[in-house]
């Protein structure tokens, strides 16, 4: 059995909780190409003055908004969460 998430392409009444797809600005830096032996790590982060950057934590995120598209609105945070 798939798990299931109760959703709504248009925000309204109980689907409040915002579902978004991957930031346009994440950058993903898999390593294994050029170091092997790290074939299991990647840096995730952002360009900001041609440097990568952490991301935004999910609190910062919160107030600095988010650069994705919303994909649904769930009705749960928990399930959003999972």
């Amino acid at each position: 059995m798939s798990p299931s998430l109760e959703h709504h392409y248009k925000q309204h009444d109980e689907y409040q909780y915002p579902l978004y797809e991957t930031p346009k600005d994440l950058i993903i830096v898999d390593l294994s190409s050029i170091y092997p032996d790290l074939k299991n790590y990647r840096l995730r982060g952002k360009l900001v003055d041609n440097r990568l950057i952490p991301y935004d934590t999910r609190e910062e995120s919160k107030t600095k908004g988010v650069n994705a598209e919303v994909i649904c609105y769930c009705d749960s945070q928990i399930d959003k969460f999972f």
